[in-house]
């Protein structure tokens, strides 16, 4: 084995894991946000109320409406906060450069970065929500200031299935039956989030 086939495989477990926390934490939040098109408004005394305003698309509320307003929002906020993170290191490997010469990329599962350039999804929107990760999770930035409730919402299923996508077409390019055969269980399992 190789240096780079050693340094692919043993990183696998690390892929497998991004790409199953980032389904598992959007189906978490899909339990915690059942009333998908409903938004939410925090009352005077500090709860959350559904504001009976709908919407047609599919976003979900960050936040459910709580039985224990402290304990419900901090487990949403805390699976938020980690599909959030997870994307943006899916986001990374497929569409950024690397940054430190240990970073993995996309390219280092294929046989040429000129093969993953050209037959790599754009990324469709994509790139804004990462940016709301940096600027309203991962960093205590200003772009988190004067936000409203719509605002903060969450489109983590059409993230969640854009990753899922983009992953779909590199898996398919990559050359290792076995990478790609422990890869197809997980992308399947973000693909079929509803």
């Amino acid at each position: 084995m190789t240096k780079l086939n050693s340094t692919i495989h043993n990183s696998l477990e690390h892929l497998v894991y991004e790409i199953d926390m980032l389904g598992a934490t959007a189906r978490k939040l899909l339990l915690a946000s059942p009333d998908l098109e409903a938004s939410y408004e925090i009352s005077e005394n500090g709860y959350l109320r559904n504001n009976a305003a709908t919407t047609t698309s599919i976003s979900r509320p960050i936040y459910s409406r709580p039985r224990d307003i402290n304990t419900d929002r901090i487990i949403c906020n805390a699976l938020l906060e980690s599909f959030c993170i997870h994307a943006r290191n899916i986001y990374d490997l497929l569409y950024r450069n690397k940054k430190y010469p240990d970073d993995m990329n996309a390219v280092d599962y294929l046989d040429s970065s000129a093969q993953w350039l050209k037959i790599r999804p754009t990324n469709d929107g994509l790139e804004e929500d990462i940016k709301r990760v940096s600027k309203e999770v991962a960093h205590l930035t200003k772009k988190r200031i004067g936000k409203t409730l719509d605002d903060k919402k969450w489109l983590f299923i059409k993230i969640a299935n854009q990753i899922g996508s983009v992953l779909d077409v590199f898996n398919s390019h990559i050359s290792t039956k076995t990478v790609k055969e422990v890869l197809r269980n997980p992308i399947d399992n973000l693909l079929n989030l509803r």
